[in-house]
Formats: structure tokens, C-alpha cells, sequence
């Protein structure tokens, strides 16, 4: 006996429609169907996300992260009232300049920090170590052409060169301060700005440091970079917004809006705090999109015999994450300029006094955010053995005037420069805590508790 109802009706109207179209009827309104499912799920994606970067580039200005390392989302006071804009034809760009609070006391011209970022990067981004080194020295960093505040004026393809940018940074630091011996940190795109800056002035450049250096473009990144050179903007815009929908090998992220995206994954370890993927996210969406594709047309490594010339000591840090999956320890380097490229320049460098390559642990490319403490003390005895007047036990003689000030001064006087963070003749209290370079230690105050 036959069941009643409408399924059985419908099973039997399927079967007269499927005996009645083609395969290749079929085959094509599958496609369609799957198309458009595609089409739906994608685009609800992607409303979402275009929901959560409008917020968050809303916040930006005044979101303050709760992380007490971590700068403003938006620019802090101390880089917006420290900046100022400058016309070099046909150029106007934004320029950080922080002279040192005891230039007029000290008795001997410390030499001027240039920082340079790297592609999509700006200014904010070395606020750590702008800071800690603005204690011992002047300090520069440029928003190169149409990143960060610098606005885009010229587009121009032959504006964004390498070549180019090398005389736009010279005549920044030539107008801005005239005649000084410079020490050069690059970043990334800008370890290839650095290194010529460092050919150009030759021994008026007392050091250069390389964070993230990048050794050469190979065949296949030619390639690429000439197809995506060749695209319209607003094709290469749906690539970076599918780059900030999607995890690696094309996983969906969840509901967070791109801050473990591929966008952001590509410039920080796995392992790196919430407000820090937001901060990488936000500098994403900044960057704009003309200029990434000039810089990246006009992209040129040095070669082999120019990193040779180079007569200044070099020093050179890359990052390397290691973390856990499954109780097993993986090893997960930077992945858009891998600690390979920074070891092939260091054979290559010939100048006395350079060290070898140092790695920072748990780190990925953006390590001047992710452990600014590391990279500024390596920095910082690197550059103490160089320049010895930029050490802080030398600069607080003439800064000391108290008591204090001048016991402080007694025991950093007895601190190595190759420390291995510590005192000489003043016993640790405490072993070094876990993989990290840190220490417990007794803290001296000027108050003296009545009870005591």
C-alpha cells in the first residue's frame, strides 16, 4: 500500500525533471548552486568583517590597550607633539625628531638614531624603542611617502624606489640636522633603505642595525610582485581583504574580525597578547594600498659586494617563534623575512666589530612589538661598545646632582657593557626566570619608612 502525501509526489516530479534535462543541464545549475551558496556565505563573512574593521578604525584614537607595554592604538602624545611635517619636493612627510634632554650639557655630539620603517610600516611602530634610546640620544623617524601621516602626493611609480627613498631619508636628516655622525636602524623593507643610506654617508654612519633584514627578492617573487604590480587597485584590495578573512590554507577565522587572519598572522607569532594583534590589524588597515604596490615595484636588495662596502658595524636580529602543539616544541621562524636572510647578510658584511646575528626567541616579524626589551638591550650593547658615550653610566656623571642619583651612578659605572644583565660585584638575588633575559633584583628608594 502506498504511503500518501507530498513527498512521494515530489520524489516522482525530481525524476521527470532529471529524465528531462541533460548532464550538462544538470552539471551547470549545480555549479550555479554551489556558486551562489558561496556567494551567500562570503558575503555575510565579509559584511561582518567590514562591520568590525569600521568599529575598530572608529575606536582608533581613543581605545587605550590594557597591555602596560603597549602604546595607544592611536598615536600617543609623546609621538604626535614630538612631529612635524616637512617639504622636500616632491614630498611632504611626516618626521619624528626628539632631541636629547642633556644635548647641552654633555661635552662630546652623541651621534642621531635614524629609524626607518618598512613597507606598510610607520612611525608608532618604534615608540618603544624611540623612547629608550631618546634617554642616551636624539632620536628620527620618518613616515616614508604615503605611510603612516605622510599623505600620497605624487604617484609617481620612480618616487617609490628604493634609490628614491634613499635620497628622500638623506635629505630629511641633512636639513633636520646637518653634519651629524647617524646611526642607522632599519626595519624590514627599510634594512634595504638603511644599508644604502650607509654607502651614502659612509664614516659619518657610526653603526647599523637590522631588524628583519631582507637578503634578496628571489625568481618567483619577482614574478609575483610584477603581476600584482600590473593589477588595478581595486583588485588588489580584494585580495588584502580576503587575506584578512582567512586563517592559513584558507581556514575561516572566527568571529574576532581579522585579528588571526592570515593579515595579521603573517606579522606576529602565534603567541602575542589580543591587544597586539588589534594594533597590527589597525596598522593593516592603514596602510594604503598605492603605496604598498610602488614600494613593492621599486623594491631593490643589495647585493653581495654592497653589503661588503658597508663600512660601519653591523648588527643584525631577526625573530624566531617557538611554540607548543601537542607537548611537541615547533619552530616557527619569521615568516616574511626568515632568520636565513639576516644570516646570509652577516656573511656577507666585512667591517670590523660586527657581531653575529641575534635571534629573538618567540618572536615573528614585528619584534620591535612584540619584545621590545630584548631588542633594545641587544641594541644597547651592541652601540654602548661602539660609542661609549651613548651608556648611561657616562651620561648620569653629568646629570647626576643627588644622592641618589650619584649611588645609582656608583654601581651602573661597575656594569659591564657585555653584562649578561648583571652587576659586577653585586651578587643576584635570583637566578634568570625561566628562558627569559629577566631577573629578580632589590630596588633602592629615597624613602625610608619610620619603621624600618
Amino acid at each position: 500500500m502506498e504511503v500518501g502525501g507530498p513527498l512521494p509526489l515530489l520524489h516522482s516530479l525530481w525524476d521527470r525533471l532529471f529524465q528531462l534535462a541533460t548532464r550538462r543541464e544538470v552539471v551547470i545549475s549545480s555549479i550555479v548552486g554551489i556558486c551562489g551558496l558561496g556567494l551567500f556565505w562570503g558575503t555575510r563573512r565579509l559584511v561582518a568583517l567590514n562591520r568590525f574593521e569600521t568599529q575598530l578604525l572608529k575606536q582608533h584614537g581613543t581605545h587605550r590597550s590594557s597591555s602596560q607595554n603597549l602604546m595607544f592604538l592611536g598615536e600617543s602624545t609623546y609621538i604626535q607633539n614630538l612631529s612635524s611635517f616637512m617639504d622636500i619636493d616632491p614630498y611632504r612627510v611626516r618626521v619624528f625628531y626628539a632631541p636629547h634632554s642633556l644635548v647641552s650639557i654633555l661635552p662630546k655630539p652623541i651621534p642621531l638614531i635614524v629609524f626607518i620603517h618598512g613597507l606598510g610600516g610607520r612611525v608608532n611602530q618604534f615608540e618603544p624603542l624611540l623612547k629608550y634610546f631618546g634617554q642616551v640620544a636624539d632620536v628620527m623617524a620618518v613616515d616614508l611617502p604615503g605611510c603612516g601621516q605622510s599623505p600620497l602626493t605624487d604617484r609617481r611609480w620612480d618616487l617609490y624606489t628604493t634609490d628614491a627613498l634613499v635620497k628622500l631619508v638623506l635629505r630629511v636628516i641633512d636639513e633636520k640636522c646637518p653634519n651629524r655622525n647617524v646611526i642607522l636602524v632599519g626595519h624590514s623593507l627599510g634594512t634595504l633603505i638603511a644599508g644604502r643610506l650607509a654607502l651614502n654617508l659612509r664614516d659619518r654612519c657610526v653603526a647599523v642595525v637590522l631588524l628583519c633584514a631582507k637578503a634578496g627578492i628571489s625568481e618567483e617573487e619577482k614574478k609575483g610582485i610584477q603581476l600584482i604590480s600590473r593589477l588595478p587597485e581595486f583588485v588588489f584590495n580584494i585580495f588584502r581583504k580576503r587575506d584578512r578573512m582567512y586563517g592559513f590554507n584558507l581556514q575561516p577565522i572566527d568571529g574576532s574580525g581579522g585579528i588571526k587572519s592570515h593579515s595579521v598572522r603573517r606579522m606576529v607569532g602565534p603567541n602575542v597578547s589580543e591587544d597586539i594583534r588589534i594594533q597590527q590589524l589597525v596598522w593593516n588597515l592603514q596602510s594604503q594600498t598605492p603605496t604598498i604596490l610602488r614600494m613593492l615595484w621599486g623594491a631593490k636588495p643589495m647585493t653581495r659586494e654592497e653589503w661588503k662596502d658597508v663600512v660601519a658595524p653591523t648588527l643584525v636580529i631577526a625573530g624566531e617563534e617557538v611554540c607548543s602543539a601537542n607537548t611537541v616544541w615547533l619552530t616557527s621562524q619569521d615568516k616574511v623575512c626568515p632568520p636565513t636572510d639576516g644570516e646570509r647578510i652577516r656573511t656577507w658584511l666585512s667591517a670590523s666589530n660586527t657581531p653575529d646575528m641575534f635571534i629573538v626567541p618567540y618572536a615573528g616579524h614585528a619584534i620591535m612589538i612584540e619584545a621590545p626589551e630584548i631588542v633594545c638591550d641587544v641594541m644597547n650593547d651592541f652601540l654602548v661598545q661602539l660609542e661609549p658615550h651613548l651608556s648611561h653610566a657616562w651620561q648620569l656623571s653629568y646629570s647626576a646632582t643627588d644622592k641618589w642619583s650619584l649611588k645609582n651612578e656608583e654601581k651602573v659605572r661597575a656594569l659591564p657593557y657585555k653584562s649578561n644583565y648583571q652587576w659586577k660585584n653585586v651578587k643576584n638575588v635570583s637566578e634568570l626566570i625561566g628562558t627569559s633575559p629577566l631577573r629578580a633584583m632589590k630596588a633602592i628608594t629615597p624613602v625610608i619608612h619610620d619603621s624600618l
